[in-house]
């Protein structure tokens, strides 16, 4: 999976950008056809607990690529720590995958800065 901004994020809670972008590949790097799939954007936590599952938006079926802007509210309910994000597909025919197979886009969520 190729990430923008990259394979880390780094956020304050209650940030709401950057936003998070994926091209799904298979294991030779092609990408992965999302015709007929619908993609849910998780944030699991060190020890495998899913924070948060919520759809996605498949910017492009052919490439594979996937968008997900999240919220204050949820960077600020997701809480400070290191954290992990996946990406769960799921196809009309049955057929699943979460991506990546291995280690997760490393999300880390600093502390609010307070306004002034």
């Amino acid at each position: 999976m190729n990430t923008y901004p990259s394979e880390r994020i780094e956020l304050r809670a209650g940030d709401s950008l950057p936003g998070f972008a994926a091209v799904l590949e298979d294991q030779l790097g092609n990408p992965v056809d999302l015709t007929d799939a619908v993609c849910y954007l998780q944030v699991v936590d060190r020890i495998a607990n899913v924070l948060h599952e919520n759809e996605c938006t498949i910017a492009n079926p052919a490439t594979g690529t996937v968008v997900y802007d999240w919220t204050g509210v949820e960077t600020r309910a997701w809480g400070v720590g290191v954290h992990e994000i996946r990406v769960r597909v799921l196809w009309d025919n049955g057929d699943a995958l979460i991506a990546p197979a291995s280690v997760g886009v490393e999300l880390i969520i600093r502390p609010e800065i307070a306004a002034l």
